[in-house]
């Protein structure tokens, strides 16, 4: 058993081993989008570490997916992973896309 004084210290320990995987895998982005977000996906179920993703490579994402409606569930995933939605200026591709997004 783990003393609980260590409790914090060990969860300090894995999130950022947790982040440490997230940004090796964030370079995956632009050759394999959706098996990274597969991945990535995978370790915030076992870990429940929110990815700490660049703001900026994130909204590229968000206006790549947005271009086409098949991809509402992978902008959906890709916010739970993040915590971040989609800005304003993503949508300006697909305006529709932030309704069916509700």
């Amino acid at each position: 058993m783990i003393p609980e004084q260590n409790v914090a210290y060990l969860q300090e320990a894995v999130d950022k081993d947790v982040q440490t995987a997230y940004k090796k895998l964030e370079q995956r982005f632009s050759t394999s989008l959706f098996e990274t977000l597969d991945i990535m996906l995978e370790i915030y179920k076992i870990t429940n570490v929110k990815a700490d993703v660049d703001k900026d490579t994130l909204q590229g994402i968000y206006k790549k997916l947005i271009m086409n409606v098949w991809y509402i569930g992978d902008v959906k995933r890709l916010k739970e992973l993040t915590g971040i939605a989609p800005s304003e200026e993503a949508f300006k591709e697909n305006p529709d896309f932030e309704r069916w997004l509700k």
